[in-house]
């Protein structure tokens, strides 16, 4: 079973995390297959998103194939509010004249 690392959380994941842990279906729900066998389903979202992705559609059980899709639409939109905070500004700052 692979070890999922906990590298230190950056202030632009805690969005992410929000997300995530608001769904016990998915926070509660141990994957039984797979290279992530033993892990939540909130734990995998948060080091391997492409693989919860795969799930939406290639899990066999229903129950994980819709938890997983509520996982990518709060993966997807706490990737939109990211690119919202850290876009930079398309202001030019004023030169005195």
């Amino acid at each position: 079973m692979p070890r999922l690392s906990h590298a230190p959380v950056q202030p632009q994941d805690l969005e992410l995390m929000r997300r995530l842990h608001d769904m016990p279906e998915a926070s509660g729900l141990i994957l039984q297959f797979g290279p992530h066998k033993g892990n939540t389903l909130v734990q995998v979202a948060m080091h391997d998103p492409d693989y919860v992705r795969q799930l939406v559609v290639r899990a066999q059980r229903p129950d994980v194939r819709a938890a997983a899709g509520r996982l990518v639409e709060a993966i997807e939109a706490a990737a939109e509010q990211k690119r919202r905070t850290t876009r930079p500004s398309s202001r030019r700052p004023r030169t005195s004249t």
